[in-house]
């Protein structure tokens, strides 16, 4: 029960009457008691994980995070810890990207999942961190709150630096006879042309495309190898992006000789973004469509712009993707089940995931299971001053 009264009396004082009300909250009390259960059972829980939290008030940007985040960023747990100072703490090479992912999660309503270094205040060490988070939306004039966890993973971190590191070097080291060989095989078909002799045209010509699809699988592992090291950057110019698609159609088409790729130009579609990178997604998506569908399947390209974006879609006429799958295609070395059939690692689409995000764009998939597929990809439209 909850009880409120107060004490009346008249001006003389003479007499006094204590009036109040009683009114059953048992209801909201246990609800109460569960909440808090809740958040007790929480705490417990991050702090069995050894998870570290913080929340940031989007109104003014008052930063709270928990001891254990302290204790992760080389502070002290009486410190007072500012949002400008938690951001310091994040390795250079990193900070802005941190910065920027956070900025969107809060802006957009997205989810913020993110690896990145930091460096002690007070004892320098670095620690790997895997920080997500998402903005609570209240109303009402109540403010909304970002709220995140924090993990360390330094050991597994340094256990894929090492395994990144072997794989960059090998790959690097298989290049060099890769490209004797293409020019071997090059000068092979030449002279046999000059010859006329149709049969080792034909098997030099297998051959090379061979090598190319080697010489790119190679690549896809030194690429991993240089994202997750840091060492890839964006080298970002304008240029028309139906230009690259139709260089990507032309490219992809006398590769596959076998396969029917339409595209239409769309308007003018200027960018700010990296050409290759985004020409290697292209190429990503147009092999995929072709790769997992019929001979001489149709595979359709479209383009348009919306909202400062330029998209970029891709039909093919394959299989299709369970629903269970989509999800999880752009993660590093999955592979579709049932698919074994069907050579790759699963290095394409994470690739081109994350070349995409660092372009501030978006990516996504749709399927329906043995009707086809489409790829999207959006990215951000160059300035109109450019």
């Amino acid at each position: 029960l909850r009880a409120i009264g107060h004490l009346k009396g008249d001006p003389s004082g003479e007499f006094s009457v204590f009036t109040g009300v009683v009114m059953e909250i048992t209801e909201s009390y246990l609800a109460q008691k569960k909440v808090e259960l809740a958040e007790e059972s929480l705490r417990m829980a991050i702090d069995a994980a050894e998870l570290a939290s913080y929340y940031i008030n989007v109104s003014d940007w008052t930063y709270v995070p928990s001891i254990k985040l302290k204790e992760f960023l080389g502070f002290q747990a009486d410190e007072v810890v500012s949002l400008d100072a938690a951001l310091g703490q994040i390795r250079e090479d990193y900070r802005q990207a941190v910065t920027d992912q956070v900025t969107a999660a809060i802006n957009r309503g997205e989810k913020f999942d993110m690896e990145y270094p930091v460096i002690g205040f007070h004892d320098g060490k670095t620690r790997w961190m895997r920080g997500v988070g998402t903005i609570q939306q209240q109303g009402n004039g109540v403010d909304s709150y970002f709220t995140g966890v924090v993990h360390e993973i330094t050991e597994r971190k340094m256990d894929e630096i090492r395994k990144n590191d072997f794989i960059g070097m090998v790959s690097h080291e298989l290049k060099t006879p890769l490209t004797s060989l293409t020019g071997y095989l090059q000068l092979m078909e030449r002279n046999a042309r000059k010859k006329e002799d149709v049969f080792v045209v034909g098997a030099s010509g297998s051959a090379l495309k061979q090598v190319k699809k080697m010489t790119s699988m190679i690549n896809g592992f030194l690429n991993i190898s240089r994202l997750e090291s840091g060492k890839i950057s964006l080298e970002r110019t304008v240029f028309d992006l139906n230009e690259l698609i139709a260089e990507a159609v032309e490219d992809i088409s006398q590769l596959e000789t076998g396969s029917v790729v339409e595209y239409n130009p769309c308007a003018e579609l200027k960018v700010f973004a990296d050409h290759d990178k985004i020409g290697s997604v292209l190429s990503n998506f147009l092999s995929n469509a072709i790769k997992y569908s019929a001979v001489g399947a149709a595979i359709k390209v479209t383009c348009d712009k919306s909202d400062q974006m330029a998209q970029v879609s891709i039909f093919d006429q394959g299989r299709g993707i369970h629903e269970a799958d989509l999800e999880k295609i752009f993660e590093r070395f999955y592979r579709v089940q049932g698919n074994s059939n069907v050579s790759g690692f699963g290095i394409g689409l994470y690739l081109s995931a994350e070349i995409i995000r660092r372009h501030e764009g978006h990516i996504r998939a749709e399927s329906e299971l043995g009707k086809g597929s489409v790829f999207h990809f959006s990215i951000p439209l160059a300035d109109e001053n450019s």
